[in-house]
C-alpha cells in the first residue's frame, strides 16, 4: 500500500510507540517483519491504519459527529465523545501539525460545548465513574494542541462545571457526587500535584459560585453539612473563611432536628483548629475577606466550642 502523504500528512517514518514497542515488547520477535521489513509497512501499522482511515475520508466523518455533537438536541454522553476521540491521542507523532490542529479542535469544542448543555436528565444518567473517565481520555486528547499546563487548566475548568450541575440535582445522591468531586479537586491543588492546578483559583470558584450557600441554608441535609468540613478547612488554610461562612453554618441548624445540629457541630469541632492558625494571618492572599473578619470568625467558633 501506497502512503497518501497529502491525505495522511506523515512527517516521521517510525512513530515513537513502535521505538518503544521493539525495546520492550516480547511481540517484537513477532511483529518484527511487519514493523520494520515489509517495504509496504514503512510508517507502522498503527500509521498505516491511520492513513487508510484518513483515505476513506475518516477525517470528514469525525468533524460532522463533532458537529452534531454541539447542536442543542444532541444526546451524546460525555464518555461517547471522549470514546470517539480517544484513537486520536496517538497522532501526534506521525501527523502534520495542522492536521493535529484541525481534530484536536473539532473535538475539544464538541466536547467542551457537550458540558456546558448537560441537563438534569444528563445528571440523572450520569456517574461519577463515567465523568472521570472522559476526562482522563479527553486529557490525553487535548495533549494535541495543548501543554500540560494547559491542559490541566481545561480539565479542571471542566470537572468544576460538572460538579456544579451535580450540586444543583435534586437527587440527593448526585449533590453527594459533586461534593465529593470538588474534595478531590481540593486534594489535588493543595497542594498542586501538577502545572496548571491552582488553589487560589479554586478557592475563588468555590466562593464566586456560592457552593457553601448551595448547602448550608434552611433546607440543609446533614450528610451534605459534614461534607462541607473539607471545604471549610480548605477554605480556612487559605484566609477565606468570613463571618458570614459561619453564620450560614450555624444559622442552618437552628431549630432542626438532632441529626443537623449534630453536623453543624461535628463540623465545626473538625475545623475550628484550623481557623485558630488563620486568625494570626496579616492578609489574604486571595483577595476575599480580611484579617478583622478572620478575627471575627475565629472568635466565634471558639466560643461556640
Amino acid at each position: 500500500m501506497n502512503v497518501d502523504a497529502e491525505k495522511a500528512k506523515f512527517t516521521k517514518e517510525l512513530n515513537k510507540e513502535f521505538e518503544q514497542l521493539r525495546e520492550k515488547s516480547p511481540l517484537y520477535g513477532a511483529l518484527k517483519d511487519k514493523i520494520t521489513l515489509d517495504s509496504e509497512l514503512v510508517y507502522g501499522l498503527f500509521a498505516n491504519l491511520f492513513n487508510e482511515f484518513c483515505s476513506a475520508g475518516g477525517i470528514q466523518a469525525l468533524e460532522r459527529i463533532m458537529s452534531a455533537a454541539k447542536s442543542s438536541g444532541c444526546r451524546l454522553t460525555l464518555e461517547t465523545i471522549a470514546v470517539f476521540l480517544a484513537p486520536f491521542r496517538s497522532i501526534k507523532d506521525i501527523a502534520k501539525d495542522e492536521l493535529c490542529k484541525q481534530i484536536a479542535t473539532a473535538g475539544k469544542e464538541a466536547f467542551l460545548t457537550r458540558v456546558k448543555s448537560l441537563d438534569d436528565k444528563d445528571i440523572k444518567d450520569m456517574g461519577k465513574e463515567q465523568v472521570a473517565a472522559s476526562m482522563t481520555l479527553m486529557r490525553g486528547f487535548l495533549r494535541l494542541i495543548h501543554t500540560e499546563e494547559e491542559t490541566a487548566s481545561i480539565v479542571q475548568d471542566n470537572e468544576l462545571a460538572i460538579s456544579l450541575k451535580f450540586l444543583k440535582s435534586p437527587a440527593l445522591e448526585k449533590r453527594l457526587n459533586g461534593l465529593a468531586e470538588i474534595k478531590r479537586m481540593i486534594d489535588r491543588a493543595d497542594p498542586p500535584l501538577e502545572a496548571g492546578l491552582s488553589a487560589d483559583y479554586l478557592v475563588k470558584w468555590i466562593v464566586e459560585h456560592g457552593i457553601l450557600e448551595m448547602i448550608l441554608n434552611d433546607s440543609a441535609h446533614p450528610e451534605l453539612v459534614r461534607r462541607t468540613a473539607h471545604i471549610l478547612t480548605f477554605l480556612a488554610r487559605h484566609g477565606a473563611v468570613t463571618v458570614e461562612i459561619i453564620e450560614l453554618l450555624w444559622r442552618c441548624q437552628l431549630d432542626k432536628h438532632e441529626d443537623i445540629v449534630r453536623a453543624v457541630f461535628d463540623t465545626i469541632k473538625d475545623i475550628v483548629e484550623y481557623l485558630s492558625i488563620e486568625v494570626s494571618r496579616t492578609q489574604n492572599a486571595c483577595g476575599i475577606g480580611d484579617k478583622q473578619g478572620q478575627l471575627e470568625a475565629g472568635d466565634i467558633f471558639s466560643r461556640i466550642v
